[in-house]
């Protein structure tokens, strides 16, 4: 073989190879885009999904007024996990609808904090104090506080950021219910109250009351101690995007919820749509309230964003949920 032919064979080998380079990433890139997509949408329908589930057994949801404000700054969020600056509760619209918001109007928020309802504990009890009649059972109802947020973590970051945002659920420690138990006889109270203390709950919530002056520390006596001053401790904190660490297929892909800053993410989906958007406010978790006490409609919105070599996709998920509140 020739000189010659030996460089037109060279030549022949690299256009060849730089094809096949081409046809390789271009691979990966589909690769990438195709598993973003389907992960997106998959892992933002399930926290939406989650949220609805649980929301639909509230007792009561917070809005962005003195009495939930209070009770946001009561619960004892874990430092590694605090709020994003600038979050709000929603304002609740007892006669409006869905929309976005005008100018000047606060009625979106990007944290939803409520109270559910748990399954009551069956209290067996002398509520007599008289050994010849018999034990009654009494069912105590017990709530836990629980606050759905964002927060910022530095691991993967989206670009142009230094961070990514997280979906959080925050869970507290069981509470009894003070109203309930502040109506029975003073021996049937305390009885009942001995049941929940072994049960492992220590202070007890009244539903009508600001956070200041609604907990009393139950005794191990059966005795009720309060109003008190108290921080609402967290029996589990965790992301409902856990996913959001990595992809499935390469581990490669950086995932966020959608982040309001500058400059803006250039997103197919936007990353708000019923806010007003102000500093870091809503990013891509967006919470309206309407309808009148104990009828409320709440809808959740949440916009997730994935980025390879600084390309970016999207995918928003809603849900709307009615809340009886009682």
């Amino acid at each position: 073989m020739t000189l010659a032919e030996m460089l037109v064979v060279l030549a022949l080998m690299s256009i060849v190879g730089l094809m096949f380079t081409q046809l390789y990433v271009g691979t990966i890139h589909t690769t990438m885009f195709l598993e973003s997509n389907n992960d997106l949408a998959l892992f933002g329908q399930e926290a939406v999904n989650e949220i609805k589930l649980e929301i639909m057994q509230s007792r009561r949801l917070f809005q962005n007024d003195t009495v939930g404000q209070g009770y946001l700054a009561a619960l004892a969020l874990p430092s590694a996990q605090p709020l994003l600056t600038g979050s709000r509760l929603p304002e609740a619209d007892p006669n409006g609808v869905f929309r976005p918001d005008a100018s000047g109007e606060t009625r979106t928020g990007n944290a939803l904090l409520a109270v559910r309802e748990l399954e009551a504990i069956t209290a067996t009890v002398d509520h007599d104090g008289d050994a010849s009649t018999a034990d009654v059972d009494f069912l105590a109802d017990v709530f836990r506080f629980q606050l759905y947020y964002l927060t910022k973590r530095t691991e993967k970051p989206i670009e142009p950021f230094v961070y990514a945002l997280d979906l959080v659920e925050f869970e507290s420690q069981s509470y009894a219910d003070y109203f309930q138990l502040s109506g029975l006889p003073s021996t049937y109270r305390t009885e009942v109250a001995k049941v929940l203390y072994a049960a492992g709950l220590r202070f007890a919530w009244d539903p009508g009351q600001d956070a200041a002056n609604a907990f009393y520390q139950i005794g191990s006596d059966g005795s009720l101690t309060g109003p008190v001053t108290h921080q609402v401790p967290p029996a589990r904190v965790r992301s409902l995007l856990p996913q959001l660490r990595g992809g499935r297929i390469t581990g490669a892909m950086d995932y966020s919820v959608g982040i309001t800053g500058t400059p803006p993410l250039q997103t197919i989906d936007p990353v708000s749509v019923m806010a007003q958007e102000s500093g870091s406010f809503p990013s891509g978790f967006e919470v309206q309230v309407i309808g009148p006490s104990g009828a409320r409609k709440v809808l959740v919105r949440l916009m997730l964003v994935a980025q390879y070599q600084q390309k970016l996709t999207s995918h928003a998920n809603s849900v709307s949920v009615t809340v009886a509140e009682f």
